[in-house]
């Protein structure tokens, strides 16, 4: 089976986690299936959240475009930082807009990654609109976009390199994972065989959202591992390898 692959870099990300909205913004370790849904929507030029409006009964709530129309694409994420994380930077600025503070500016401290480093990998599922993960492929393999892409701001610009087809065999058993994938119940860590790349054990895991909510568009939040460790018990659907890695798409 046919996917695209990808690099996704920047200087900067932020993916706010939503639970903290006060003086002090925090990030997600990792970009996740919904941001990377908005970068493609923008590549191709969907409509984002500030276009997604009530029906006319005014009770439900629409999802963005973007996510509405990808949020059935297979993605999985291979992070490149060290030992599955990247550097965090502190940055300081004023909010005036006054919403945060009806009385005064509010000084906001936002944390964000430096440097973060992801290969993408993308395959269509059968739910998806037809025609529109060619419109992808070709949008990305060409290096062309409707929007300006960003890493969770718009300051924050994504940089998009190495567009490639990649082939995809299924993967039926293994005992490692090179990407990002939902901890399950089964899975048995071994800490006692060697890592995938004969280094020292690393382990991250984080709750980082999969979906979005029907009726709240807020976002439904799975634990998400990444680990170089032996595994055993291992059972995804869609577990596929290629460019010697196996990946687990989400």
């Amino acid at each position: 089976m046919k996917g695209i692959a990808f690099e996704l870099k920047g200087d900067f990300a932020f993916f706010k986690k939503p639970d903290v909205n006060q003086e002090n913004y925090f990030t997600y370790s990792h970009i996740h299936k919904v941001a990377l849904t908005g970068i493609l929507g923008a590549i191709i030029g969907l409509d984002g959240y500030s276009q997604a409006k009530r029906n006319n009964s005014g009770e439900e709530r629409i999802f963005p475009e973007f996510y509405q129309k990808l949020k059935n694409l297979r993605i999985s994420i291979v992070p490149h930082g060290d030992r599955g994380y990247f550097s965090r930077k502190i940055q300081t600025f004023t909010n005036t807009t006054g919403f945060a503070n009806k009385r005064s500016n509010l000084i906001v401290k936002e944390q964000c990654l430096e440097n973060p480093h992801w290969t993408i990998y993308l395959f269509p599922s059968d739910e998806m609109e037809e025609g529109l993960f060619d419109r992808l492929s070709d949008y990305l393999i060409n290096k062309k976009a409707e929007f300006i892409p960003y890493l969770g701001k718009n300051e924050h610009y994504a940089s998009i390199s190495n567009p490639r087809w990649v082939n995809l065999s299924v993967v039926e058993e293994t005992s490692y994972i090179q990407s990002l994938f939902p901890l399950t119940e089964k899975i048995e860590f071994d800490s006692e065989e060697d890592t995938f790349d004969e280094d020292d054990d690393f382990f991250f895991r984080e709750n980082m959202p999969t979906s979005l909510q029907e009726q709240t568009i807020l976002y439904n939040l799975e634990p998400l591992v990444y680990t170089n460790m032996y595994m055993e018990n291992i059972e995804f659907e869609h577990m596929y390898e290629t460019e010697d890695k196996v990946l687990v798409f989400i």
